[in-house]
């Protein structure tokens, strides 16, 4: 199944993102918090370490 890719805009922490994950391709976020956006790198992080594990 090809999933379709989609940009996360006002997206917070990313916590909305991570409902949408198993359905769709997160291709990025935009977000102005910086607080926020440090969470969203440790996110991505995770994810992508846990393509390489997995």
């Amino acid at each position: 199944m090809v999933k379709k890719k989609i940009i996360d805009l006002f997206s917070g922490a990313g916590g909305l993102t991570e409902g949408f994950r198993s359905d769709f391709d997160i291709i990025g976020h935009v977000e102005k918090e910086k607080a926020a956006i440090q969470t969203l790198k440790l996110r991505d992080a995770y994810h992508w370490l846990k393509k390489i594990i997995i």
